[in-house]
């Protein structure tokens, strides 16, 4: 490589970098959304279990209403990262043609 060619590598291996850093600050925060939209949910089905009773049916429907949420919530950060992934290899290929 010539020295004319290693400042045009740079950016792309900082982005490179940057990009690889925010996957892996996706895909570990998947498993934090499911545990917090679960005990989110059974916490405030307790609550209200307390304040109007009928014992374990809302805990159950909270936790469950929670779980429900956490997934839905799960499927769209994927999918919104797939997205990410596939542009950027788009981008990629686009200016970076290999013959």
């Amino acid at each position: 490589m010539t020295d004319e060619h290693r400042p045009t590598d740079a950016p792309s291996r900082l982005a490179k970098k940057a990009s690889t850093a925010r996957s892996i600050g996706t895909w570990t925060a998947l498993p934090t959304m499911l545990v917090i939209g679960l005990l989110g949910g059974y916490f405030a089905g307790a609550w209200l279990e307390g304040r109007y009773g009928h014992e374990p049916w809302l805990s159950f429907s909270g936790m469950v209403l929670g779980g429900v949420a956490s997934v839905r919530k799960v499927v769209q950060a994927v999918q919104s990262e797939q997205r990410r992934q596939k542009q950027a290899r788009e981008h990629d290929r686009a200016t970076n043609p290999r013959f």
